[in-house]
């Protein structure tokens, strides 16, 4: 499907951006990362997310093994930890989130 190779500096750069403005609240500059697949997902993560964020780390990076590159995000909240893994594809020239789930413990 995606026989473009992404740039992994350019994922993680653009999957800092993301990460940030979501801890911001800013999530017009978050969701503009996100496809419309990944938008329809994104209410479901922000429900686990853990209170107010406060801060944000690119926990790791990896490729899938199909083209794709995995982004672990380590977000932290007033209660807590999350790690959510974004799914990055090259979509009309741009990286962008093209899945996004929760992962537990």
């Amino acid at each position: 499907m995606n026989e473009a190779h992404l740039d992994e500096n350019a994922v993680r750069s653009e999957a800092e951006r993301h990460a940030k403005a979501t801890v911001a609240g800013d999530f017009r500059t978050a969701g503009s990362s996100l496809t419309e697949a990944a938008r329809n997902q994104a209410g479901a993560v922000m429900k686990a997310m853990p209170g107010t964020l406060t801060a944000c780390e690119i926990a790791g990076t990896m490729e899938d093994g199909n083209g794709h590159l995995m982004v672990d995000i380590l977000y932290t909240g007033e209660s807590g930890q999350v790690t959510v893994r974004s799914t990055w594809d090259e979509v009309e020239g741009s990286p962008m989130i093209t899945n996004l789930e929760v992962l537990e413990g």
